[in-house]
């Protein structure tokens, strides 16, 4: 039984491939995927999902991160996608999702109560990009941070595609811990561009990351 937490009103294999025709779903949450035969989800940003079910789950990335955590005794496995590594003060309660610290921590709790075991779980992460639209040096935030909480609860990361200036298109198995990611020029990716700078002008964005000398 999937458990899914403010997804619209409600609350391994290869690691990558290249697949001219991959297609991320319509504006439905939910559809069956004739090719995949499996039913699509698709996890907007500030949302995560959790499920045992032998379903893909679907998201695109910019800036923002999808952690994917999967527990390959229990079958199970979970994706979120946040936009910001921290909440200002003051933040509601009702946009915590949208904050890695929030989000990796109610994943990883909801994980656990639904039969994972924390000594085998396995990560893999995505995104980070340097889309330009919520500052410069988010991207390398988030990554930074879910890279630093995962060590911190001693999650293995086995896998990850990080950075650079790509948006990505993630699809994710969570029964068998499988992703698959197809990169695209921000560019050819508005719509993603358009979504960072619509929470843009609410957020307090982290400062920009320097090289250290």
């Amino acid at each position: 039984m999937a458990s899914a937490r403010r997804l619209g009103s409600w609350r391994s294999g290869p690691l990558l491939s290249s697949e001219p025709a991959f297609t991320q779903p319509p504006t439905e949450r939910r559809y069956f995927h004739e090719v995949e035969q499996r039913w699509l989800i698709n996890v907007p940003a500030e949302n995560l999902y959790v499920t045992a079910e032998d379903v893909v789950l679907c998201t695109t990335l910019g800036s923002c991160v999808s952690a994917c955590v999967h527990d390959p005794t229990a079958g199970l496995g979970a994706l979120n996608h946040f936009l910001l590594p921290e909440n200002p003060a003051g933040a509601a309660l009702n946009e915590e999702l949208r904050y890695g610290c929030h989000s990796m921590e109610q994943l990883l709790d909801e994980l656990i109560e639904m039969g994972a075991r924390r000594e085998t779980l396995q990560a893999k992460i995505f995104g980070g990009g340097c889309s330009g639209s919520l500052g410069a040096g988010v991207g390398s935030a988030n990554v930074a941070f879910v890279t630093k909480w995962l060590a911190s609860e001693r999650v293995n990361v086995v896998a990850q595609d990080v950075g650079g200036e790509w948006a990505r298109q993630l699809r994710y198995y969570p029964v068998s811990g499988r992703a698959r990611v197809r990169r695209l020029l921000m560019s050819r990716r508005p719509g993603v561009v358009r979504e960072e700078c619509g929470v843009a002008g609410r957020l307090i964005l982290p400062p920009a990351i320097e090289d250290e000398e």
